[in-house]
């Protein structure tokens, strides 16, 4: 499941259509449609909205049963909402914080569809049961890998059902895992690796042996590869390369 980004017209046709109630925006025509506040359903007979794992009252701004997986944040109170911060968050099914409309993710997307390996990888991770949250990242770090000093082209961190994947975009230019990126657009830097992390966020855990993980998102990189290689300099847009 991908949190970074949502839809949130829902909410800001709330607050057009809205009118004052005690300094509180209600819906003004809600008995026409049940679908408002972040999209979920409002429910007549409770006056509150149906979240799927909690009810939400927005006239006190906070849901109405506690958060069933609150020990996740134990800074928090069980009864917020987006942890208090409803302006660039979302909790899209009442157990879970995600950053909406994030232009990480959305570049990434729209990065990861240049191949039909990546757009297969992109269909995995929103069918995933995990929360994926996208970072892209304009360091260029280096580590060991495998027992080799080199550069880190990105990262998957896994905790549990949490995914952070972070793409490091000043790395673009660099030549690893017998690849000269240089010789590849920004969005085709950001395919391969989106394809690589993508394998580990999907379908690997802690206890995944490192080779094995690494033998297959590298398949899953090396996949996107020969499908841009095999493309015309026209095709893919060779003579517009953005760089970080």
């Amino acid at each position: 499941m991908l949190l970074s980004f949502f839809n949130t017209v829902t909410d800001a046709r709330s607050v057009c259509d809205g009118v004052q109630v005690d300094n509180v925006l209600m819906p003004a025509n809600r008995s026409v449609n049940v679908d408002w506040f972040t999209g979920k359903e409002w429910d007549k007979e409770s006056d509150l909205y149906y979240s799927w794992h909690r009810y939400y009252d927005p006239e006190l701004g906070r849901f109405t049963q506690v958060d069933p997986v609150w020990q996740k944040y134990p800074s928090l109170s069980p009864y917020n909402y987006c942890a208090n911060n409803p302006l660039t968050r979302v909790d899209p099914d009442g157990r879970k914080i995600g950053s909406p409309n994030s232009f990480d993710a959305k570049y990434v997307q729209s990065s990861m569809a240049l191949t039909k390996t990546g757009s297969q990888m992109w269909s995995n991770m929103e069918g995933s049961s995990r929360t994926i949250y996208f970072s892209l990242s304009n360091s260029a770090p280096t580590g060991m890998k495998n027992g080799i000093n080199g550069y880190l082209l990105g990262n998957a961190a896994i905790g549990g059902e949490e995914v952070r994947i972070t793409i490091f975009m000043g790395n673009s230019n660099v030549t690893g895992d017998d690849i000269d990126y240089s010789q590849y657009s920004l969005e085709e830097y950001i395919n391969m690796v989106g394809a690589h992390e993508g394998t580990h966020a999907t379908e690997h855990n802690e206890d995944t042996p490192v080779k094995k993980a690494d033998d297959e998102a590298n398949d899953q990189k090396n996949k996107s590869k020969n499908e841009i290689d095999s493309k015309s300099n026209d095709e893919r847009g060779i003579l517009t390369i953005r760089k970080w």
